[in-house]
């Protein structure tokens, strides 16, 4: 089977019993703990390894969900089946998955300007309600610097590219 219809199966799960008031909290926490793991890769390689026991591993992840509040026992119950059922593989790609889920909820988009230059905070403001209105909903906006870009700017977003750069309308300029 496909790894991704794997996380895709377990997380699609979790969503379904999670009753619907406990699900943004619920994946509040998930996300949390997505970050714990991306912020410490010790503890990750702790879980993923075969040697530790699945006793060791539940009890690391329940010291880590104790310190996070509310304890939740869905997280809880949805660890201990990915562990016992040695799916802890599939642990980042399913936090990752789990955080699209809620971006998609809560109708939050990332979105990517390059740029040549810093912009001002007036103009990253400027481009955040402009794709705030087009997109119908909250952005959060990184502005990434590339001096390879002559001038304008590429916004990227889900799946789009807007290319508003000097260099794409020289390139459509020769074209004619």
């Amino acid at each position: 089977m496909d790894n991704r219809m794997v996380i895709a199966r377990y997380v699609q799960s979790l969503i379904d019993a999670i009753q619907e008031k406990d699900l943004d909290v619920t994946l509040v926490i998930l996300i949390h703990l997505k970050k714990i793991f991306d912020d410490n890769k010790k503890i990750y390689l702790y879980l993923k390894d075969p040697r530790v026991s699945d006793v060791e591993k539940i009890g690391m992840f329940n010291e880590i969900l104790i310190r996070i509040q509310p304890i939740n026992n869905y997280i809880m119950n949805f660890f201990i089946l990915i562990v016992t059922e040695k799916r802890i593989m599939y642990l980042d790609g399913m936090l990752t998955l789990i955080e699209e889920k809620y971006n998609e909820l809560m109708g939050i988009v990332y979105a990517v300007i390059h740029t040549p230059f810093p912009l001002s905070d007036t103009n990253v403001e400027a481009a955040i309600a402009s794709l705030e209105k087009r997109l119908e909903k909250k952005i959060i906006l990184n502005v990434k610097i590339n001096k390879s870009l002559i001038g304008g700017i590429v916004i990227t977003y889900l799946d789009k590219f807007i290319n508003l750069s000097l260099q794409s309308r020289l390139e459509e300029f020769r074209e004619l």
